[in-house]
């Protein structure tokens, strides 16, 4: 269960790991920036359900479980993870020289056949605003003589003010999704900017979890939401594309962590809150 796994791993690898021409091996990295941090785990061995981006700490507490990418392309007969392909190079960088690094760049595959890129981009708020945003680009890149088929896919598991349980999850626009606490005031909204994804899922874990590391060929139910009550609220995107030779696909999206005081009265649900029960 999600609830037993946490905190039970001990994590020894911490720093800087650059990696070129080599199979995909462990690596740990840290991000900061002003009053936040993120941590990745790309281990291509670790098992599990919490893989990728694994903490977001925004003012000392920790908002998320795992966020990571799926793929899949000709010939595969099910989803997979990105680690699961060879590492080409990964590392942190200070972009705005104030002796943090805040940028992770990652690159995964095979310079003969295609190549999938990350990169994130924490920028932290002041001390005590409650406030980070992370940027993502992706770029996969088709290096072949021939067209390449891919879906690809976003998987997010946020528990916001370290609570596994959520209030609120939604597609609310067909670029961007809101996941709130509603007592702590915490919402973490995610805009895509380009370009608008496939299909979305917006469920319960570990429902679309399961469905991405079960060994067979899926797609996202096209769920929007949204769904409110005291839950374990994951959601994810898919897209889905043809690369033709040398051609790259691109999606930048971003995320923000924000207090939302007053979030009760503007949705008109205040009675669900008091209902929640406190621990």
């Amino acid at each position: 269960m999600k609830n037993l796994g946490r905190g039970s791993r001990a994590l020894l690898v911490a720093g800087l790991v650059m990696v070129a021409g080599a199979s995909a091996s462990a690596g740990i990295f840290t991000l900061q920036d002003g009053n936040s941090s993120a941590r990745f785990n790309t281990d291509a061995l670790a098992s599990g359900s919490r893989v990728g981006m694994d903490r977001w700490f925004v003012d000392g507490v920790n908002h998320m479980y795992s966020q990571w990418f799926w793929f899949r392309t000709d010939g595969d007969t099910q989803e997979r993870r990105i680690n699961s392909l060879p590492e080409l190079a990964s590392g942190t960088s200070d972009t705005n020289f104030n002796g943090q690094d805040e940028t992770l760049f990652l690159r995964y595959g095979n310079m003969g056949d295609y190549t999938i890129e990350t990169t994130f981009g924490l920028q932290g708020g002041s001390v005590g605003s409650g406030t980070a945003d992370i940027t993502e680009q992706i770029r996969i890149t088709n290096h072949g003589s021939a067209p390449r088929t891919f879906s690809f896919f976003q998987y997010c598991d946020f528990d916001l003010n370290n609570d596994i349980n959520d209030d609120f999850v939604g597609v609310v626009n067909p670029n961007a999704v809101r996941q709130m606490d509603f007592l702590s005031g915490t919402t973490v909204s995610e805009t895509v900017l380009t370009p608008t994804f496939t299909l979305s899922e917006v469920n319960i874990y570990p429902t679309t979890l399961l469905k991405l590391d079960n060994g067979a060929v899926d797609n996202l139910d096209g769920s929007m939401g949204p769904l409110v009550g005291r839950r374990d609220y994951t959601w994810a995107f898919q897209w889905d594309f043809i690369l033709g030779p040398g051609d790259s696909f691109l999606i930048s999206k971003d995320k923000q962590i924000t207090p939302t005081p007053g979030t009760l009265a503007l949705l008109g649900l205040g009675g669900l809150a008091c209902a929640r029960r406190r621990r």
